[in-house]
């Protein structure tokens, strides 16, 4: 036990002491005087009964508590604080996990929602340092050495993260949060993934399991493919993580509108695959699980298929190849211009500069033949007659032949932002650029000087590069800026996405590991701290009580009467 003064240069003051005891001490005596009767003094002693009990305290109680008066005044003012030494408890460190089978309903109102509330009901037993770190594809540190009373505030408008969580990966973290302090981690999850917890950790680790298993029947993972310009393929990995063998409904929609509706069998715990044949579908298609169970989020299964009508505009002066080889591409919407004076560029999706080339760079997706704007003039060498040799493994030149090709004028563009994808007999002639707001091929030759527009591979090359350029996989996972399943449009490409959970791990609900606290921690030496006690008030208190009794003694108790 030890007791401070915050502000001892305020002690000096109980000098004062000696003071108040010098004036009292020489304070004028009272004058007696002879008087001819006392009756009137005894008249007002009997109406005065407590007054008399007052007048019998001795006289130098009022000289006591002035001095006490004084004397806890300055020690209030001194701020006094008397410390205790303890043990000091192990911060604690809460891990909620957060990821897509926390939604699972066989505990209600859900898993999530129950660890919230076990946490927040845990946090308020303890008075120790807590920290919370909720999961998702990646742990996030909501509240670092706080209050216990802060987790209810933070866990209030948390939800849950449809998508694959990462528990092990959150161990490591919150092993290298504290290195220097052995805390006691409680996670709370629904079993579902295997821990793996360091066995020379210096933490203690307690399990927290919020699941009890159930029916769960889901789309593990799907796509839909074109099988031919009038077939599309639909494609759905069904599992059954249920006890029991299931007979599972499937509906299929597009664009909301019920397209056909099938059935499947599967046992306990089968996975099966399934492929469906349907007239050319576009847009949003949307397969569901038609069956009620304990996971929702994972019986539903989105895709779309965009629709490819490109718009492309082609500037030359005229090549009949270049131009029948794009106006053969399915869907495409094609203009052509024989100069580039007051073009409004933002309503093409493709550009096409056949020898005609813009002198400032154009944002957006390209074809150059000949040049390409920006080039340095003192980088270019012309290299004459060329055969094609080879070229990059490269979705633009799938199934493309261009081997031997004769090239009757080339060049050779010397610049380190040009990646090469087709090679010749005396150096590069194909490539390949991508910039901040342009991507697309350059060809350092003009196409009616090779024999390259009299073969197929041509108007294969033409088809592959716009196709790739514009086409797009609609298709993602949940991730943490897109943390829900259905369709999402990109604000800034304007591109629609199917945004799925397909995750067969996320899908088990049933634990894999109980409740169990593993304890792990070495044996430390305990730390200690100290538990501070301010008197400060205590003091200002007992002031207030002498100066209330001091001024009954010097009234004589005449208040009472």
């Amino acid at each position: 036990m030890n007791l401070k003064f915050l502000n001892p240069f305020f002690l000096p003051l109980l000098s004062l002491e000696i003071l108040i005891i010098i004036l009292y001490l020489i304070k004028p005596k009272r004058l007696r005087l002879k008087v001819p009767s006392l009756l009137l003094w005894e008249r007002l002693l009997k109406e005065e009964p407590i007054g008399r009990w007052f007048k019998k305290l001795p006289k130098n109680l009022i000289l006591l508590l002035q001095i006490l008066t004084v004397m806890f005044i300055i020690l209030f003012l001194s701020k006094p604080v008397l410390s205790f030494e303890g043990i000091a408890g192990r911060p604690v460190i809460f891990v909620l996990d957060s990821s897509a089978s926390m939604t699972a309903k066989d505990i209600s109102p859900s898993r999530f929602e129950r660890a919230k509330t076990e946490i927040i009901n845990f946090s308020k037993k303890i008075h120790n340092k807590a920290s919370l770190i909720i999961v998702k594809d990646k742990p996030q540190l909501l509240i670092s050495s706080g209050k216990n009373t802060e987790i209810e505030k933070v866990l209030k408008d948390e939800k849950p993260f449809l998508g694959e969580g990462n528990l092990n990966y959150a161990i490591s973290y919150v092993e290298n949060l504290f290195p220097k302090e052995s805390c006691d981690i409680h996670i709370f999850t629904d079993g579902t993934e295997k821990l793996d917890i360091p066995k020379n950790s210096q933490n203690n680790y307690f399990i927290h399991i919020i699941g009890k298993g159930g029916k769960n029947l889901a789309i593990l993972d799907g796509r839909v493919f074109q099988k031919n310009e009038e077939v599309s393929q639909i494609f759905l990995k069904i599992g059954n993580f249920s006890n029991n063998s299931e007979e599972i409904p499937i509906t299929v929609k597009n664009d909301g509108k019920n397209l056909f509706r099938t059935k499947i069998h599967l046992q306990q715990k089968e996975i099966k695959t399934l492929t469906f044949e349907t007239p050319i579908l576009k847009g949003k298609i949307e397969a569901s699980i038609d069956m009620k169970d304990d996971l929702p989020e994972d019986n539903i299964a989105y895709f779309y298929v965009p629709d490819f009508s490109p718009k492309i505009l082609i500037i030359t002066m005229g090549n009949p190849f270049l131009e029948k080889a794009v106006r053969a591409i399915p869907g495409a919407k094609v203009e052509i211009r024989r100069d580039i004076v007051k073009m409004d560029f933002k309503n093409y999706d493709f550009f096409i500069f056949d020898g005609l080339i813009p002198y400032l760079k154009i944002p957006g997706k390209f074809l150059f033949i000949g040049a390409y704007p920006g080039m340095d003039p003192n980088k270019i060498e012309k290299v004459g007659k060329v055969k094609i040799l080879s070229w990059e493994d490269h979705p633009i030149l799938r199934f493309v032949q261009l081997y031997g090709t004769q090239i009757d004028n080339a060049y050779v563009f010397k610049d380190e932002k040009l990646k090469t994808i087709i090679y010749s007999t005396k150096g590069p002639v194909g490539y390949y650029l991508k910039e901040e707001n342009m991507e697309g091929v350059i060809l350092s030759f003009d196409l009616l000087s090779t024999s390259w527009i009299y073969h197929d591979s041509f108007p294969l090359f033409i088809y592959n590069l716009i196709k790739y350029m514009l086409s797009y996989d609609p298709q993602r996972q949940v991730q943490e800026n897109l943390n829900f399943t259905g369709f999402y449009e990109d604000p800034q490409d304007k591109r629609v996405y199917a945004i799925n959970l397909f995750s067969e791990k996320e899908s088990k609900i049933e634990p894999q590991i109980g409740s169990q606290e593993v304890i792990s921690s070495k044996e430390k030496p305990k730390e200690k701290s100290y538990i501070s006690l301010d008197l400060s008030y205590i003091f200002l208190f007992l002031a207030l009580i002498a100066i209330f009794f001091e001024m009954l003694l010097y009234m004589g108790g005449r208040i009472y009467t």
